[in-house]
């Protein structure tokens, strides 16, 4: 069974079990759970579906560093929950799935200045390996913002070989009119890549369907979606 990923945000979302990372449908019914709501880009598309507005319950830590719960992707109290508490990711908003945890940033940085990001809070820029993630992740974030939003795919190593940046995976190679690597995952826009000195990869709201990427030049200015290293 494929888990729900449950968004933090002040928008009011519903529930949506349909939402899973591998593809499959989750039948549970939805469930209470105490949230924080903290600032969020509440711009959104009123076509958009609808997506969760509870953090799923995980396992706590071993150990905890301290008992006053930061930003930086552990569960620093030992509650339960991993980075929680109204105002410890602003201007973020959280969300959580299966083992995987993300932050969507709203705000306009460029794509390394979004890395930066979200390195300082013990994230990288998110790294997606599977369509079921693909539909979760592009469906939170356009439903928090329509606007565009970096990930962690670019080929500013080796032009043309676009790799992850969190563990260097290379998915395609060849730039424009390449290949998918064999075994891996990608989900260009049709006639993506372009080359021409667009070197770091985004999702853009206005596609049909959603979720498609696109390369750009790394110094335009998109939202963030961090992960979990």
């Amino acid at each position: 069974m494929g888990s729900t990923l449950f968004v933090l945000s002040g928008c009011g979302l519903l529930l949506d079990p349909s939402l899973s990372l591998d593809g499959s449908t989750d039948e549970r019914a939805p469930f209470d759970a105490q949230v924080d709501r903290g600032k969020s880009d509440t711009s959104t598309d009123s076509g958009m579906d609808e997506v969760p507005d509870l953090l799923l319950s995980e396992e706590g830590d071993a150990a905890c560093s301290n008992n006053v719960e930061e930003c930086n992707g552990r569960d620093d109290n030992c509650d339960g929950y991993v980075d929680e508490g109204t105002g410890v990711c602003d201007p973020c908003t959280r969300g959580v799935a299966d083992e995987s945890r993300y932050l969507f940033c709203p705000d306009h940085r460029t794509w390394q200045g979004g890395r930066d990001l979200c390195l300082g809070y013990g994230y990288d820029l998110v790294t997606i390996t599977s369509p079921g993630e693909n539909d979760v992740v592009q469906r939170a974030a356009f439903r928090i913002s329509a606007r565009d939003w970096w990930i962690g795919l670019h080929d500013t190593d080796m032009d043309g070989d676009y790799a992850w940046v969190a563990d260097g995976r290379v998915v395609w190679t060849g730039g424009q009119g390449g290949t998918e690597v064999a075994g891996a995952y990608t989900n260009f826009w049709s006639g993506d890549p372009s080359g021409n000195g667009h070197h770091c990869v985004l999702l853009e709201p206005d596609d049909d369907p959603r979720g498609t990427w696109h390369d750009k030049p790394c110094d335009d200015q998109a939202g963030v979606i961090c992960e979990t290293l």
